[in-house]
């Protein structure tokens, strides 16, 4: 049975499908930080400055990750390994908060099932530097 390759370069219209689909997200991450920030300048009494700030933290962040992935798509840079778009260190951060999210969630909402599902993905985000050394190796022995 052969082996699947998770970091196999993609073609051209998988790449354009992404690059699409980045800068709508970046649209809509923008439109929302954009929202956001009307709203905290205006000065709404109605809403709570703590949801209000975290809301325009998260849809800023979002705006400035889509936004790099987008510029390294269409400027076609790989990462310092050769296989990914993003660095690994950023691959492996995500998949910390993405654990540390999929924890918080199943605690405090006691939604274990939510758990149970992300649990492989979080720790295959963790683990993509050895996925990646190991299959470049791989490739290097062949």
């Amino acid at each position: 049975m052969a082996k699947p390759d998770y970091v196999a370069r993609v073609s051209e219209p998988t790449r354009w499908s992404a690059i699409v689909l980045l800068l709508v997200a970046t649209i809509v991450s923008t439109a929302c930080f954009l929202l956001v920030v009307g709203i905290a300048i205006l000065g709404i009494d109605d809403v709570p400055a703590g949801p209000l700030y975290s809301c325009m933290a998260i849809f800023g962040v979002l705006t400035v990750v889509c936004g790099w992935m987008l510029i390294r798509l269409l400027r076609r840079h790989r990462a310092s390994n050769g296989r990914t778009v993003m660095p690994e260190w950023f691959i492996q951060l995500f998949g910390v908060v993405f654990f540390v999210g999929i924890c918080v969630t199943a605690i405090f909402k006691g939604q274990w099932w939510l758990f149970s599902e992300a649990l492989g993905v979080a720790f295959a985000m963790i683990g993509v530097r050895t996925l990646l050394r190991h299959e470049i190796s791989e490739v290097e022995e062949s």
